[in-house]
This record gives structure tokens, sequence and C-alpha cells, in this order.
């Protein structure tokens, strides 16, 4: 019995090492992958700060007011007991897009991490630029709650996202005499370098070439959710004008 003591006694310790370890190893990888919540106080603290921001610099209260007869201001209460209600961060997340749905503005939500990396990839303007960079470190957190949520939707670039593949339609309606172009959006893929708009401006250009002695062109852009200046610019006022390819400002 004495021999077997010592030996039971290291093969106990050697499993509770073992235990342990594996205890302390899993629980420190499952921290990778779980970003701290924010607490209650924090999620407030963003919503203070971003209602600040809006209500002192937001130009269309006055119209939303008119038009939906929502008075978005004076919801403060209400938009905070929202975010209190919130469990996790993804709530949170949800809770502030919700809150600012209100206002009827497409371009005024918080980012989704996909949007995020498609801007910072894409801005070529330093004071935006610079702003995204300071948020770049959160985003990366931000990715890992969309990715253990698994909406991986949200992670995909917004380019990919929101643009149709046959993002160009040509058509012939009347020949000699009727042309139809549909584009669905605006978006050029400034994160890689441009490829897809430059394929799509030259089949622009080369239609509105064959078309050139028309009577009427019917440009089609019910759908389109808009995008960039440029491409509007370049691949369809440019070329209609006597200079092809040439516009200015």
């Amino acid at each position: 019995m004495s021999r077997r003591l010592p030996i039971l006694m290291l093969t106990l310790v050697f499993l509770a090492i073992i235990f342990f370890g594996t205890h302390i190893f899993l629980n420190t990888q499952l921290n990778l992958y779980q970003p701290w919540g924010l607490t209650e106080r924090q999620k407030i603290e963003d919503f203070e700060y971003m209602y600040d921001i809006l209500k002192d610099n937001y130009a269309h209260f006055y119209e939303v007011k008119k038009m939906y007869g929502y008075d978005w201001l004076e919801h403060k209460k209400k938009f905070k007991e929202k975010i209190k209600k919130t469990k996790n961060n993804l709530e949170f997340y949800y809770a502030l897009n919700d809150i600012l749905l209100k206002l009827h503005d497409g371009h005024t939500r918080v980012l989704d991490p996909g949007t995020y990396k498609y801007l910072l990839e894409s801005v070529n303007l330093k004071p935006y630029e610079d702003i995204l960079r300071k948020s770049e470190s959160s985003y990366k957190m931000w990715e890992k709650i969309f990715k253990n949520a698994h909406e991986e939707s949200k992670l995909e670039d917004y380019f990919s996202r929101t643009r149709k593949k046959e993002n160009v339609v040509t058509e012939i309606v009347v020949p000699g005499k009727v042309a139809y172009l549909k584009i669905y959006s605006f978006l050029i893929d400034y994160h890689k370098e441009g490829e897809e708009y430059k394929k799509e401006r030259e089949m622009i250009y080369d239609f509105l070439k064959s078309i050139k002695n028309y009577q009427y062109l019917f440009i089609d852009i019910s759908d389109n959710k808009g995008g960039n200046g440029q491409y509007w610019l370049e691949a369809i006022i440019g070329p209609l004008r006597d200079k092809l390819k040439g516009v200015e400002n």
C-alpha cells in the first residue's frame, strides 16, 4: 500500500494539472472570441454622445417632424429605456439603428463591419479616413460579435452585398430608333481599384456609341440606390456630351 499511494497521488496531481490547464486554455481561447460586453452605463454614455452630436449638427429634424409627424428629439427618454433593455452588444447595435431609423435617413446609421471596411478602403479624403481609422480597433471587436452571431452578411463588404450581379442592362426597344439603359447602382469598387466600374463604364460607352444616331434613349434609374457621383458623370454624362469621355466638375 505504501508504494501504491505515491503513484496514486502522482496520478491525481497529473490529472488535476491536465484538468486545470485545459480549463484555463479553453477559457483563454473562448475569451478571444467572446468580446467584452458593454455595461449599461457605457451604452447610455454612447447613446448620449450620439444624441448630442445629432442635436447640435443634424439638419433635418424639422423635415422629419413635418413629413412624418415625429419629433425625434422629444423621444430621448424613451430611447434611453430601449437602450437599457438590451442584453448584449449586438442588441445594443440594433437598438441604436432602430432609433436612427426613425429619422428616415438611410445615410444616418451605425455602420456594420462590412460597410465600415468598404468605406475605410474606399474613402480617399484624408479627414474622413482619419475619422474611420480611429474606430479600427473597435470594429475588430464588432467583427467577432457578428461572427459569433452567425450574421455573415454584416461582414461582407457593402459593395458586394448591395449590388446586383448584372448592374448594367442595355436593350434595343425599336431598332434604329429607341434604346434603353438601366443601371441599378452607382457604387464604385474603389477598394478593388474600380475593376468592376471600369468594365461597366466601357460597356456603357460601347452601347452609347452604337446608338449615337437613335432618336430616343431611356435611362432608367428607378431602382438605383445611389453611390458615387463619379459614376454618373463619367459613365453617362461624359459620353453624351460632344467630347466623349470628357467632363469636369
